[in-house]
């Protein structure tokens, strides 16, 4: 490798870095504005960047909590469905209509 090709390679570099400046005689300068300027727009893309994406997670959290309650609402239907017995209707001896599993206390007495 030539040294030559080098430094031609490092001067093409600095030409596209907006805030290195290649002075008459080969030396490299530092644009300070330059420098703040990207600075700022990074620190300001950063912030933007980290808000916006903040606020999507709120909103998709917000979302999945509505889905989990719906959920529970749905499980908690089945359960009841499964676990619960339905309300069944059925006659005792005295002809009154009473629920499943409950007796009356005309068939307490007589028991």
């Amino acid at each position: 490798m030539d040294i030559s090709n080098l430094r031609e390679g490092f001067h093409e570099v600095v030409k596209h870095l907006p805030f290195l400046l290649m002075s008459s005689n080969g030396k490299v300068q530092i644009n300070y504005t330059r420098l703040f300027e990207a600075a700022i727009i990074a620190i300001l893309t950063a912030v933007f960047t980290n808000y916006v994406s903040t606020k999507v997670m709120e909103v998709k959290l917000e979302n999945i909590n509505k889905q989990i309650v719906n959920l529970e609402k749905k499980v908690d239907k089945i359960q009841s469905d499964l676990y619960i017995p339905r309300i069944e209707r059925k006659r005792d001896q005295t002809g009154q209509r009473q629920e499943a599993g409950k007796t009356s206390r005309a068939n307490m007495r007589t028991s």
